[in-house]
């Protein structure tokens, strides 16, 4: 429901009382189920403007869903088509408002029957209604498989009329790069060779979705060398589409298995779904830490499998298991990287406490150390292993790690871990005593601390500044709140 909204064109409509009364129920219904016969009654009603109205509430209904609400009216789409194409096939009004409404609503239901009325509108109707009848193009042309002739050739006229604003043009482009036929790809090539740049920007990156890039890499790479810095945000994203994700830990670095690195290849810039997972499993399954790491890399990182695949998750078991085969078997600091990212604060388990105990004691790496931590972290609040809370008790006066690792014990339950924060807190380096002070500051720990910490502090500077500050007044306004009553 989005009560309080009228509409986006008729503001000012003369509608009949019925009408009106089921405006008013649209705006601020009364009761349960008033806003949908509401909206029923308008857009069945036979009267334009009340039908406008209605459309333009089912287009502003969805486009909440953008930001978390929910349509209330999307159940009736197929209504909503119809009535839409009866205000299509109606004569433009002066100011274009049936037909923009109609547009609107078929923004993201259009189907490839309604491409003449679409291209109707576009040649009909003025401007205000090139942005909704080119999203509605998109989509018609989207769900089509032999793509209208005509409805390509319109847009085109639109794209390609240096008369008109640059912003309806690329418009009208995106749109036909939503089509999958031989002219689409002639027009969107047609559009890179224009000396306009955001023509250029529009058509090179309806030539890089949809599987084209591959077949069109040559021309988008030269092409894009060709562009400032600022060529705008599309501009960017297409330059990291040619560009691909090489990986998270091993960038500068190549396979030297001529089989595994095309695999890498596929991984970097797709082809095709089945092509794509038969390279990512060749990566995990193989024999070189760097083809291990580079697949846990892409699993791990949004820039990865995730922009491809929606299912990746049924790959985390084995996945889970080559990472922890890595920690056992590599000592590169790179594979070790790429590991511990993929187990996380998530995925470690009970088992993991003496793997993680000995690369915490043992690597020269402090990338390594800082990101086993957090694996510890995750272990530990579920299984406070006593060896792994010793070695990270001894990080807790390591300065490159004392504030990693003493948040990790203020997550570990039990007499261990809190012995070890006590501990902390009469070390000799400030920042040590201070990272210890919070921590036995939280709700769980405080009220068996008060009287120490109350200690500790009263020898603290009263001007801190900056994070020392704000973590010591914070600490003293802790102890100064009363204690709770059993």
């Amino acid at each position: 429901m989005v009560a309080g909204f009228h509409s986006f064109f008729w503001n000012n409509s003369d509608l009949d009382e019925e009408l009106n009364q089921a405006l008013d129920e649209l705006m601020e219904p009364t009761e349960e189920g008033a806003y949908l016969r509401a909206f029923r009654t308008m857009l069945h009603s036979g009267d334009t403007a009340a039908a406008g109205i209605a459309l333009d509430h089912f287009q502003y209904s969805g486009a909440l869903t953008r930001f978390g609400g929910e349509s209330v009216v999307e159940q009736y789409e197929t209504e909503v088509l119809a009535v839409a194409r009866d205000l299509l096939r109606q004569p433009p009004m002066p100011d274009g408002s049936n037909h923009a409404s109609a547009l609107n609503a078929m923004m993201n239901i259009a189907e490839p029957a309604d491409a003449d009325l679409i291209a109707d509108a576009l040649e009909t109707t003025n401007g205000n209604v090139h942005d909704p009848a080119c999203a509605a193009a998109g989509t018609a042309l989207a769900r089509s498989d032999v793509p209208s002739p005509r409805l390509l050739a319109v847009l085109a006229a639109l794209a390609f009329d240096e008369a008109i604003d640059m912003e309806d043009r690329t418009r009208a482009l995106s749109s036909v790069a939503e089509a999958d036929c031989p002219e689409a790809i002639r027009l969107l090539i047609r559009a890179t060779e224009s000396p306009a740049l955001e023509m250029q920007v529009a058509g090179a990156v309806g030539l890089g979705i949809h599987d084209r890039l591959p077949v069109h890499r040559e021309l988008l790479e030269r092409l894009v060398a060709t562009w400032p810095e600022e060529a705008g945000y599309q501009a960017m994203v297409l330059r990291d589409q040619l560009t691909g994700f090489h990986s998270t830990h091993w960038r500068g670095q190549e396979l030297d298995d001529p089989e595994l690195r095309l695999a890498h290849q596929e991984l970097m810039f797709p082809s095709g779904e089945e092509t794509y997972r038969r390279a990512f499993r060749a990566l995990l399954a193989g024999d070189h830490p760097m083809a291990v790491g580079v697949a846990l890399d892409h699993l791990e990182s949004y820039e990865g499998l995730r922009k491809v695949l929606d299912d990746v998750d049924e790959y985390l078991p084995e996945a889970l298991t080559r990472a922890r085969d890595l920690l056992r078997q590599s000592t590169l600091v790179s594979a070790h990287l790429s590991a511990l990212d993929l187990i996380g604060t998530a995925h470690g388990e009970a088992s993991d406490a003496e793997l993680i105990t000995d690369l915490l004691a043992g690597t020269p790496s402090e990338d390594v150390r800082h990101k086993a931590l957090w694996v510890a972290d995750g272990i530990l609040r579920s299984h406070p292993d006593t060896e792994l809370i010793d070695v990270v008790s001894r990080l807790a006066s390591d300065q490159h790690h004392s504030g990693t690792a003493l948040r990790v014990l203020g997550e570990t339950p039990g007499p261990e871990a809190n012995a070890a924060i006590v501990e902390a807190l009469h070390n000799d380096d400030f920042s040590v005593q201070l990272n210890a002070a919070w921590e036995l500051s939280h709700a769980d720990r405080i009220d068996d601390h008060r009287e120490l910490l109350a200690q500790v502090i009263e020898s603290w500077p009263a001007d801190m500044t900056g994070r020392s500050g704000f973590l010591a007044k914070q600490i003293r306004q802790r102890l100064q709140e009363p204690r709770p009553v059993n």
